[in-house]
């Protein structure tokens, strides 16, 4: 039975538990004060408990400090025990510290270093560092005691691992048996990365033209997709986007890109006269000449011309070589007068 009462003095907690288990009989009851923020602060926060569990008397004071922002959390807490009777080995101070830093995105990587110190029985000091990441995690323990003058250590790293016939790929701290194993091509090499997102979310950061294993929950339908953050354009293929997951099931996708420039210009025909009314058909999306010739059309880096078609004829013009590696903070180039010449 357990109950609370909010006062102007704080939160009062009456509590009480009654057991019988064949001939033993256990009786805890007590009361917790959660005291009001202290100096006007959520942040700052402390509670009394008194206790009587199975005829021990116990006092418990906890104060306990928060503090969050932006990605960072950060923690640390104090607690002083006071009991009678045969748990009496157990009085004294322990408290701890924590840090967290944490990725803006969902199953983004983090960070967290946590300490602990027990001034009761062993004098006991306890650290822990784990950190999450697209490729895996890590977990690394450290614990001694003081009264016995014993230090030990700990340390895990788990990650996962698929293959295919072409491909092969590392990655995932999520403990799933099913995924995607992904491949990207063709990404400029300086591009910072590009997000693998499974169900509108972001599940992994890639560097570009490299593999890497995205685990997936099984029994389910999942949808693939690929964004490139920045002002890059690109186009990407990756053929089927929606797969259906069981355990053991890895699907390979190999994602060929080409980044986007924007190009302008007018298009000439071999007598100097406007190339009116234009389809451009190399092309991403729908792209025509004006009256005058002129057009705005989008292109990948490799093109090296462009097919029109207009008034019953057709033509090409040639790109320039520079076409390929263009200032990346000036997407768009303005070619000029472009000559495009007669097909036979």
């Amino acid at each position: 039975v357990s109950g609370s009462l909010r006062t102007r003095w704080g939160l009062l907690s009456p509590f009480s538990r009654f057991s019988r288990r064949e001939a033993d009989e256990a009786l805890n009851y007590g009361l917790r004060w959660s005291l009001p923020p202290l100096f006007g602060s959520n942040r700052l926060t402390s509670s009394l408990e008194l206790s009587r569990n199975e005829g021990a008397g116990t006092v418990l004071f906890a104060v306990n400090y928060r503090l969050g922002a932006d990605n960072w959390q950060y923690a640390s807490s104090a607690r002083y025990r006071r009991e009678s009777g045969p748990a009496a080995d157990s009085n004294g101070l322990e408290g701890g510290v924590s840090a967290l830093w944490r990725e803006g995105q969902p199953d983004g990587s983090q960070y967290q270093w946590e300490m602990r110190a027990d001034g009761r029985a062993d004098a006991r000091v306890s650290s822990r560092f784990n950190a999450k990441g697209a490729l895996g995690e890590a977990d690394l323990t450290l614990d001694y005691a003081a009264e016995r003058d014993v230090l030990s250590y700990n340390g895990a790293v788990r990650t996962l691992f698929a293959a295919s016939s072409k491909q092969a790929g590392f990655g995932g701290s999520r403990r799933h048996s099913a995924g995607y194993l992904v491949t990207l091509n063709g990404f400029e090499p300086d591009a910072d990365r590009v997000d693998i997102l499974v169900d509108g979310v972001r599940r992994a950061a890639m560097s570009p033209n490299a593999t890497r294993f995205v685990p997936v929950s099984e029994f389910g339908v999942h949808e693939f997709d690929v964004l490139v953050p920045g002002t890059s354009l690109h186009s990407l293929d990756f053929g089927s986007s929606v797969h259906t997951f069981y355990p053991g099931n890895v699907v390979p996708v190999v994602v060929n890109a080409a980044r986007l420039v924007v190009i302008m210009g007018r298009l000439l025909n071999d007598a100097g006269e406007p190339v009116a009314q234009g389809l451009i058909e190399d092309a991403e999306g729908l792209a025509t000449t004006d009256s005058e010739g002129f057009f705005q059309a989008e292109v990948t880096s490799v093109s090296q011309q462009l097919a029109v078609t207009y008034a019953g004829h057709r033509c090409t013009a040639t790109l320039p070589d520079s076409l390929g590696s263009p200032d990346r903070s000036a997407p768009v180039v303005y070619l000029g007068d472009l000559t495009c010449r007669g097909m036979p």
